[in-house]
């Protein structure tokens, strides 16, 4: 009977935990290519902590690269139930045989229209407001260096990110710094994905939830992929 207690008690604090703890910023998988030439194509589905990631990429040019994503909550009681898309654009360039730069910009959109909890401290003081949150953007750039081969891709990415979040009330912003490790392996035109990483706040004023950690793993088809 008293383990019985025990395993109820666990499991309610449990759940208290997951529901108040759900952060308002998911950073998603970052879409690093690292394009070998023009008309290289991608196509990736993720599976991670922010939950599925599909993920496009073309090569425009030789220098030009494209991307698309999108991430899609796992947990439909989550207030993030509703779908990130994200586009960008960006720079890239082989300067060695397998090594290669490139960096991206772009922009994303969330709908929030459900009901949302924000807890802060002012001046030594906690509050918890709820608020009918209305919907999130972020902006970001994402330089990657790069090491390319036939079997295994390997890429550091530190990525900046600038996040809105609009609500009833007010506005609220804060610039995040997500440093993220890639490592592809495969052959050819498939390849496992694994990405890991992290995100900090540069605002110390920053009054909404996220989530620190990053980790994902997916799968990547290309098409057009060129190797030395």
């Amino acid at each position: 009977m008293q383990k019985q207690r025990l395993v109820i008690v666990i499991s309610v604090f449990a759940g208290f935990l997951l529901s108040s703890c759900t952060p308002l910023y998911l950073p998603n998988t970052a879409n690093t290519p690292m394009f070998t030439g023009k008309g290289e194509f991608q196509a990736a589905v993720h599976s991670g902590i922010s939950g599925v990631d599909p993920q496009l990429a073309y090569a425009a040019t030789d220098n030009v690269g494209l991307i698309l994503n999108a991430s899609i909550p796992a947990s439909e009681e989550s207030e993030h139930k509703y779908p990130f898309i994200e586009m960008g654009a960006g720079y890239y360039n082989k300067f060695s045989k397998h090594a290669v730069f490139e960096v991206y910009g772009g922009y994303g959109y969330r709908s929030l229209k459900t009901m949302g909890s924000q807890n802060y401290y002012d001046e030594d003081e906690y509050h918890d407001v709820s608020a009918d949150l209305q919907y999130s953007t972020r902006f970001f750039v994402q330089p990657t260096i790069g090491v390319t081969s036939k079997i295994i891709d390997v890429g550091f990415t530190p990525r900046f990110a600038f996040v809105n979040i609009v609500d009833e009330y007010d506005k609220q912003n804060g610039l995040f710094f997500e440093p993220i490790i890639t490592a592809k392996v495969g052959y050819k035109f498939a390849r496992l994905v694994i990405q890991a990483g992290a995100s900090t706040s540069f605002s110390k004023d920053i009054v909404f939830d996220y989530q620190p950690l990053m980790f994902s793993v997916g799968l990547q088809f290309s098409l057009n992929r060129q190797y030395d």
